[in-house]
C-alpha cells in the first residue's frame, strides 16, 4: 500500500471532492424539483443530502491517515472516526432504501399506507438517524468493536476478532442493516417499473410520468454515487467495512 501513498490519497480527495460537488448539485436540484415531489418527500431527500455531505466530511481524516502512513489521531479519534462513519453510512442506506418505498407509496396511491405515515414525514427520518445512531453506539458499549484496519490509516470495525457478541452484531447488521432494507428499496423499484398510467387523464399522466422518471434517475443516481465501495466492503482481513463508503 505505501508504495501508491500519494495515488491513494489523491483518489480518497478526489472522490470526497467529488462527492461535494455531486451533492451540492443535488441540493440545487431539489429546490427546483420540489413543487412536483410528493408531500414530505423532500424531507427526506434533505436527510440524505445530510447525511451523506457528514460521511464526505471525513474524508479529509482518511486523507492524512494515508499520507501520515498511520492514523494520527488516537484512540479516542478512532473510535469518534468509525462512530461517525457507522452513524451516516446506516443512516444514508436507510434514508435511499425508504425515500423509494415512500415514492412507491404516493406514486401507485395506496391510500392505506399513505393514511398512516401522512403526519409522520417529520418525524420519520429523525426516527431513521436514532437507528443509526443505535448501530454506532453498540460497538462502544462491546457489541462489536472498532479498530484500526490493517493499514493502520483508517479505523472500522473489528473483522480480525468475531467472538460471540462481533458475531451477533454483524449478523443483526448484514440482515437488519442491509438485507431488509435494500430488499425494500430493490422491491419498491420493481413495483415502480411495473406501473403504468394508462388510466390516468393526460395532466396526471404528465406529472406522475416526471416523477415517475425523478426516482428512477434519482435511484439510478444512489446505485452509481454511492455504490463506489473500491476495494474496502468486502469482509476479509486485509479490508474493511465502512457503511459511510456508500456515500464515497
Amino acid at each position: 500500500m505505501y508504495d501508491n501513498t500519494y495515488q491513494l490519497g489523491f483518489a480518497f480527495l478526489l472522490t470526497g471532492l467529488l462527492g461535494l460537488w455531486l451533492h451540492t448539485k443535488n441540493i440545487s436540484r431539489l429546490t427546483k424539483i420540489s413543487s412536483i415531489l410528493p408531500d414530505g418527500l423532500k424531507t427526506f431527500h434533505y436527510h440524505l443530502v445530510a447525511a451523506c455531505l457528514g460521511s464526505l466530511a471525513m474524508t479529509p481524516f482518511r486523507v492524512i491517515g494515508i499520507y501520515q502512513k498511520g492514523w494520527p489521531f488516537g484512540h479516542f479519534g478512532c473510535q469518534s472516526y468509525a462512530f461517525a462513519g457507522m452513524v451516516f453510512g446506516m443512516t444514508s442506506i436507510y434514508l435511499s432504501c425508504f425515500i423509494c418505498f415512500f415514492t412507491m407509496v404516493e406514486i401507485l396511491n395506496l391510500t392505506y399506507i399513505r393514511h398512516f405515515i401522512s403526519n409522520q414525514y417529520n418525524y420519520i427520518p429523525f426516527g431513521i438517524w436514532m437507528i443509526g445512531a443505535l448501530w454506532a453506539i453498540l460497538p462502544l458499549y462491546g457489541y462489536g468493536r472498532y479498530t484500526l484496519e490493517p493499514h493502520k490509516t483508517s479505523c472500522l470495525l473489528d473483522w480480525t476478532n468475531m467472538d460471540k457478541s462481533m458475531k451477533l452484531y454483524m449478523f443483526s447488521l448484514m440482515i437488519f442493516g442491509y438485507v431488509l432494507p435494500f430488499g425494500i428499496g430493490i422491491w419498491s423499484q420493481y413495483k415502480l417499473t411495473q406501473h403504468t398510467v394508462s388510466d390516468a387523464n393526460k395532466n396526471k399522466k404528465k406529472n406522475t410520468t416526471k416523477i415517475e422518471i425523478l426516482i428512477k434517475n434519482h435511484w439510478t443516481a444512489v446505485s452509481f454515487q454511492y455504490g463506489i465501495l473500491q476495494e474496502h466492503i468486502s469482509p476479509i482481513p486485509h479490508v474493511r467495512l465502512e457503511p459511510r463508503t456508500i456515500c464515497a
